[in-house]
């Protein structure tokens, strides 16, 4: 009696005590190092040949063109079905009701799907080892936590979100970008392949993305501090990340490390709000994401603390998910179904996209922004009529984004105008947002788009696909092709033709040609035969492109030839700002190379027409050009050649060599994460602004702004009301709004172009990349 009543107590003990479940550790006869990338093929093909419980798929390549590698792991039952689980995914986010009404009465035995993120980082490695342990666990051990989790999960991995970096032991891909930023701009393929094959396919339940470091005995575990992005559901998923990362929390204590849980310890500045990051963007498809900091290695070189903190958290987030499945299940569907609820009302009836010249400015780039918003999963629809909203009259072939789906979260942070969480000047600076706060898909792409807040009446088709318009020739006229410098594509278009050897010349001043206007910076390609018509048709009808045929106007011009393009990286420049520029050009059609301080103090400047200096760190760059690299840089431009300078690395020119009258100034001065959406008052009639908006929109980031002396060209200023349409810039009111934010000079025969906002910052402002692109051909003319 006495023995069953301790029985009974220590029973009793074990229900109130949390839950900590010990999994076996993988044993290493020497001190572990982290694992190789050219390694894991070998151990993953291994593991999939001898376990029945592991599918592995390379679902694409790097940026770098190395392998990525998706790892499924559930039971062998549920392994040969893994396409009708798909198929239940796609129910639930689309028909979120009938999905729980199929769990409720058990058709379907529902799986918890839980995608881990490997390492989006190349140099904090340990992700990657940690989801190697995880697979071998759970590939061979047969205890019954093990098989707990094969009979009520599905556990999807990426084991090396980033081999680029992890090959070259550092943050970014093969193309310098921080793939932890660009889940909503998308512009790398390791991303966009996470968006298609993961989150768009699965709609994982939970997300954890692994990632270092923090100190050597704690940890960071999310969920985060405000604010929180409006267009999330934080109310639901805070319901289970808190208590999941609490359990988290109590398996790294069995290893003597304490936890930092942003939402429980720090008041601010450790926010969720852009849908830049892994498991931010995972909110908007319902996922329950958690981004996991591990422990530094210490001492240097011993690596296993920072791999089992990952492993362990990670393996008591899966049992935290398995154990409260239906509970976590049906707050994803609510999110849906607040969704298809215009989140509760909170966002409009619908979204205009149009698409008629008359009504967009560029036709082209809003059927881009129509086609992201299908990538990431939004429905679209075109009208199949004509139809009225308010005093418009909107034509057949316009685009619609109706609210009520699924992923109008999603939808409204990429088509809304965003806010601005500046603090009031006496808020003091202490809490700065964590990165970026806005990110305006219309202001920054240069597309109108019109939210509707009342129910309309239009005939409408659902499309997966928006059509370019078809590129043609138009007008009368022998002499020249004219095309208009007012879309991404004619820059591309240009570079083509110069590389064919076609001959173009660019207007500086307007003219006019059978009642069509042409601003400064009209291409015109003189149709001289038979070859350059054929060229310039095909190029045209390729690129979607209409060009104007006219006659020996009179106009000032010059001829541009084949741009010799140099960007400068090394230390102080910061890299993230040089891939974009660099990525961005390439893609623009500019053969581009990269010279280091080195080259520069050994004269290599000759050999371009123009240098682009990226941000970076002002001083550093200064300092490592010294008084040699400066004095070749002097003569490069007094020679002729064209310096382009971004942000305060870049734009920090101006104030070591005084060979213009411009002085700049450096939001970094007043503090904070300085970033936003700003308005922009563009100079009208300059070939580097050519078809630019007098009032127009750019992103900033630590903005620059200028005082500019004699004989320096102000060719754009910031607002001087209601500057920041979104984002987080304390005084920016009281410090650069209507001051200059791009600035051009002569030196001797060169050219010196300041840039105080961010024209290609993380491939994302697509609207004023022609600046830059403008430059160019600016430098490479004559």
């Amino acid at each position: 009696m006495e023995k069953a009543r301790v029985c009974i107590v220590i029973a009793f003990l074990l229900i109130l005590l949390p839950t900590v479940i010990c999994y076996p550790l993988q044993v290493y006869a020497e001190p572990r190092e982290f694992t190789p990338y050219y390694e894991l093929e070998g151990i993953l093909t291994e593991i999939a040949e001898t376990s029945n419980r592991v599918r592995v798929e390379v679902i694409g390549q790097s940026a770098g063109g190395n392998d990525i590698y998706l790892v499924t792991i559930a039971s062998p039952q549920v392994l040969n079905k893994l396409s009708y689980y798909k198929w239940f995914a796609q129910l639930t986010v689309n028909y979120p009701e009938k999905a729980r009404w199929f769990v409720e009465k058990g058709i379907v035995d529902y799986k918890a799907t839980i995608y881990i993120h490997g390492s989006i980082h190349g140099n904090e490695m340990a992700g990657t080892d940690a989801c190697l342990d995880i697979i071998r666990l759970l590939a061979y051990d047969n205890s019954h936590e093990v098989h707990n989790i094969l009979e009520n999960a599905i556990i999807i991995i990426n084991v090396c979100a980033n081999p680029d970096g992890r090959i070259a032991n550092r943050r970014q891909n093969d193309n310098y970008f921080d793939l932890n930023r660009d889940f909503i701009t998308a512009s790398q393929p390791e991303t966009r392949l996470t968006i298609q094959k993961v989150f768009l396919e699965w709609t994982p339940l939970v997300t954890l993305d692994l990632h270092g470091y923090m100190g050597p005995d704690w940890v960071l575990i999310e969920p985060c501090t405000p604010p929180h992005n409006p267009n999330t559901e934080f109310d639901i998923l805070i319901e289970h990340l808190y208590p999941m990362a609490l359990e988290m929390e109590t398996a790294l204590e069995t290893i003597n490390i304490s936890t930092v849980i942003p939402y429980r310890d720090w008041p601010a500045e450790w926010d969720d709000y852009p849908p830049i990051f892994t498991p931010m963007y995972g909110f908007y498809h319902g996922s329950y994401g958690i981004t996991f900091e591990t422990a530094r290695p210490t001492p240097p070189g011993s690596v296993e603390t920072s791999i089992k903190c990952h492993y362990l958290g990670s393996l008591a987030a899966i049992n935290y998910a398995i154990n409260h499945k239906y509970e976590m299940f049906w707050g994803q569907t609510e999110i849906f179904l607040r969704g298809i609820n215009r989140g509760n009302g909170r966002f409009p009836y619908a979204y205009i996209i149009p698409v008629d010249p008359k009504l967009q400015a560029d036709p082209l780039e809003a059927v881009d922004l129509v086609n992201h918003l299908i990538f990431h999963g939004v429905k679209v629809h075109e009208a199949t009529h004509p139809f009225k909203v308010g005093n418009t009259v909107y034509p057949k072939g316009t685009y619609v984004v109706l609210m009520n789906q699924p992923r109008s979260g999603l939808a409204n942070t990429i088509l809304w105008d965003g806010e601005n969480l500046s603090p009031p000047p006496d808020y003091g600076l202490d809490y700065p947002m964590y990165d970026i706060s806005g990110w305006n898909f219309p202001e920054l792409w240069g597309v109108t788009v019109i939210p509707i807040e009342s129910k309309f009446h239009a005939h409408l088709k659902p499309i997966k696909r928006a059509d370019y318009p078809k590129g043609d020739i138009v007008g009368f006229g022998s002499r020249y092709f004219a095309l208009k410098d007012n879309t991404n594509n004619a820059v591309k278009m240009v570079n083509r033709l110069l590389a064919e050897g076609i001959t173009i010349y660019w207007t500086t001043e307007p003219f006019n040609w059978c009642g069509t206007k042409f601003e400064t910076g009209t291409f015109l390609i003189p149709a001289k035969d038979f070859r350059t018509k054929w060229i310039v048709q095909r190029i045209a009808k390729e690129l979607h492109l209409t060009l104007y045929r006219v006659g020996n106007v009179k106009v000032s011009m010059r001829q541009i030839h084949e741009p010799k393009v140099a960007i400068l990286l090394d230390s102080g420049i910061d890299r993230a700002s040089y891939g974009a520029a660099n990525f961005v050009l390439k893609n623009l059609g500019f053969n581009v190379e990269t010279l280091n301080y080195a080259a520069i103090k050994q004269g290599a400047l000759q050999n371009y027409d123009i240098v682009i200096v990226p941000d970076g760190t002002n001083r550093t760059i200064a300092n490592r050009l010294g008084s040699e690299g400066l004095q070749r840089l002097k003569e490069f431009i007094e020679a002729g050649g064209t310096y382009l300078g971004y942000g305060e690395g870049g734009g920090s020119l101006t104030n070591i060599t005084s060979l213009i009258n411009v002085k700049a100034f450096f939001s970094g001065n007043y503090g904070g994460y300085n970033n936003g959406v700003v308005r922009i008052t563009y100079t009208i009639n300059s070939p580097i602004t050519a078809y630019y908006p007098s009032n127009g929109y750019a992103f900033v980031f630590f903005p620059v702004w200028f005082e500019a002396g004699e004989g320096a060209e102000i060719l754009a200023k910031y607002a001087e009301k209601d500057l920041l349409v979104a984002g987080w810039w304390p005084y920016y009111d009281v410090t650069a709004a209507g001051q200059p934010a791009i600035v051009k000079g002569n030196y001797r025969s060169g050219t010196i172009i300041l840039v105080g906002i961010e024209p290609t910052f993380r491939a994302h402002p697509e609207a004023t990349f022609r600046l830059v692109a403008n430059s160019i051909f600016l430098a490479a003319s004559n």
